[in-house]
């Protein structure tokens, strides 16, 4: 469990730099009326895939703690916040379709959306956002 637990802590360094990236892209194709290209479509994908993947080994860890150390509270509301934002994500899919300027829009609000309930998921552990800074 202690490498899962330690994968876990690490693997939300991809999925920040993942939300970065996808956070400056597309504000930039936003504002400059840009087509959403094949960079756009692949930095989606690595975004939501590393997203699901942190959430993966999460709940494997919240399952397997829960059976070692019992239900906790926090940890219920940093797993269900993270899947909240996660879900929004998601959502971005619905507008694939849409005009190229509504999508960047769109997607780029669920991003946002993402990395709040993110930052308030991390904020519900014992350590906080602290975590995030390495004390």
């Amino acid at each position: 469990m202690d490498i899962l637990l330690i994968a876990h802590s690490h693997w939300r360094n991809i999925v920040f730099l993942a939300t970065a990236l996808v956070l400056v892209k597309y504000t930039l194709s936003w504002l400059m009326k840009s087509k959403f290209g094949k960079l756009d479509r692949i930095l989606g994908i690595v975004l939501t895939s590393s997203a699901d993947i942190q959430t993966l080994m999460g709940l494997v860890l919240f399952t397997m703690m829960t059976i070692e150390v019992g239900f906790d509270r926090l940890r219920m509301e940093h797993a269900i916040t993270n899947l909240i934002g996660v879900g929004l994500l998601h959502l971005a899919a619905k507008w694939r379709t849409a005009e190229d300027s509504i999508r960047f829009r769109n997607t780029l609000f669920m991003t946002l959306g993402f990395i709040v309930f993110i930052m308030i998921g991390i904020s519900r552990l014992p350590a906080g956002l602290s975590v995030l800074l390495g004390k």
